[in-house]
């Protein structure tokens, strides 16, 4: 049993700054990766926005392409749209515009074309003309092939009764054939989001007049500009009548998690990582201090333990040179048998350690052969006789079996069971009483050495195996040990393949409970 001195007072709080500057440091880190996730999950949030407003866009305007019937007004075969522009100040100016895969693209050349064009000319009273062949053909009512418009008349208002003849032709999309195409081009980019389509229906745009005759193609090329914004969810088709289609998207979080999965997975790895690094060192400082404190406890209670015999020893040498001791025989024994058991106890010190020393560098060897444990107990409670007779103390054996027998090294079992019957006895009070069992078991034998003494406080019980180990006071021990006792028992039962526990109660008592394998398999 370790030393076990009452503890008095309470533990008082001490500031620790090596703990400070490890909190300190775990909240820096934790909120450096916070902000670096937040950070993260913004412009994933912002991409997200940005692609599916564009492909929403896209998806829009092919729609609405594609619900345009202008194959009536042009062949198949027409590559290429002149838009003529004339007046009497001037030649005519002729703009050639590519012919663009969607209807929205024709309507938009046009429309930017037109506008410039229009800006250029000082007085409106010149023909605008179209043409999807070579000559030019006269307007009818009834035409859907190709238009000529001829005549004085305003060419701004002409032109835009063009485009209300276009307009007129469009069918707005629906929004679940713009839902269903949606879903399909987003899942081509592997987006998987939940959105919903609104419609809203717009105002018409301003009449062509004298005053302001492209005032409908301003107001279609700002809805065009506005909608061409990469952050804009909302996307406006028509000229004369536009409809806006809004797009809003669901819960993008799923999406966003598992986008940002190996961040956050990184960011959790090096949280955790640096949080077991600075609890493991943490308690590594807190163990050094630990050892710290057993081997100042260790070396106060050595040195009292060496300077007794040594002091004891001197003491009686000095007397037999000095006080003519060696002319009485009976007083030179007597000093001779003091520093004899004087320089036993030193042997027994330097023993204990030497063991424990070479038990922890795996350098002994067990000797095993086959004895009876029973007969082992009782040949170390009689060497305790005298001492049991000093103290006024008793001690039992009772036995539960009758097959004792272990194959193990005998020696140190002895010494074992020597440790435990003298803590027992160090440890209790005046007059204790000591109980040894011995139990048979299936396979294995139970010794259990029990006292009536001061017991372990609990916050110790599973500290005393530990080598040096002793209630921390200092040297103020009532009963002066090394704190190797123990320790060397946990030693040598683990070598046996056994196990030792211990069950006590400060104040009550302590009992020790040892299980050893009958055919003892030595651990290396």
């Amino acid at each position: 049993m370790a030393g076990t001195p009452a503890i008095s007072g309470k533990k008082q709080f001490r500031f620790e700054p090596g703990l400070l500057l490890i909190c300190i440091t775990i909240l820096v880190i934790t909120g450096f990766q916070a902000y670096w996730l937040s950070n993260n999950y913004t412009r994933e949030k912002k991409i997200l926005q940005q692609k599916t407003n564009i492909t929403f866009r896209e998806t829009i305007m092919k729609l609405q392409a594609e619900s345009l019937p202008l194959h009536q007004f042009f062949n198949d075969s027409t590559s290429n749209i002149n838009i003529d522009i004339s007046s009497d100040s001037g030649g005519p100016v002729k703009i050639r515009v590519a012919r663009p895969e969607s209807v929205s693209g024709l309507i938009n050349a046009i429309g930017e074309k037109v506008e410039d064009s229009l800006k250029k000319i000082e007085k409106i009273n010149s023909t605008v003309i179209l043409s999807s062949e070579k000559k030019d053909l006269v307007f009818h009512d009834d035409s859907a092939r190709s238009f000529r418009f001829q005549g004085k008349g305003d060419p701004g208002e002409r032109f835009i009764s063009f485009l209300y003849r276009v307009d007129s032709l469009q069918d707005s999309v629906r929004i679940s054939t713009a839902d269903s195409a949606l879903r399909v081009n987003l899942s081509k980019d592997k987006i998987n989001v939940p959105f919903s389509i609104i419609r809203h229906e717009g105002a018409a745009a301003g009449p062509a007049t004298p005053e302001n005759p492209v005032a409908p193609l301003l107001d279609a090329r700002a809805t065009r500009r506005m909608r061409e914004l990469p952050d804009n969810n909302r996307v406006t088709i028509g000229f004369l009548h536009p409809v806006t289609y809004e797009l809003q998207l669901g819960n993008t979080f799923p999406y966003l998690l598992r986008r940002m999965f190996s961040p956050l997975m990184f960011s959790l790895f090096l949280v955790g990582v640096t949080i077991l690094s600075l609890v493991f060192l943490y308690r590594n400082l807190q163990k050094q201090r630990r050892l710290a404190m057993i081997k100042n406890d260790f070396i106060s209670n050595v040195t009292h333990e060496l300077k007794t015999p040594i002091a004891t020893v001197g003491v009686a040498i000095e007397a037999l040179r000095n006080f003519n001791a060696l002319n009485d025989p009976q007083r030179t024994k007597e000093y001779l048998d003091i520093s004899h058991n004087e320089l036993n106890r030193l042997s027994m010190l330097v023993d204990k350690v030497l063991k424990l020393s070479m038990f922890e560098n795996h350098t002994m060897e067990l000797r095993k052969e086959s004895f009876d444990l029973a007969e082992v107990v009782r040949e170390v409670m009689n060497s305790f006789q005298l001492q049991f007779e000093k103290r006024g103390a008793t001690c039992k054996l009772e036995l539960e079996g009758s097959d004792f027998m272990v194959q193990a090294d005998k020696l140190h079992l002895t010494s074992v069971i020597y440790n435990l019957v003298d803590n027992a006895l160090k440890y209790s009070p005046e007059n204790p009483h000591l109980d040894i069992r011995l139990k048979e078991g299936a396979g294995s034998v139970r010794l259990s050495v029990s006292d009536k003494g001061v017991g372990i406080p609990a916050v110790y019980k599973t500290k005393i195996f530990d080598k040096f180990f002793r209630v921390p006071a200092g040297d103020t021990h009532n009963v002066k040990g090394y704190g190797l006792g123990l320790s060397y028992v946990a030693e040598v039962v683990a070598k046996h393949g056994g196990t030792v526990t211990v069950e006590t109660e400060q104040g009550t008592g302590s009992v020790f409970i040892i299980n050893l394998p009958k055919r003892t398999v030595v651990k290396p």
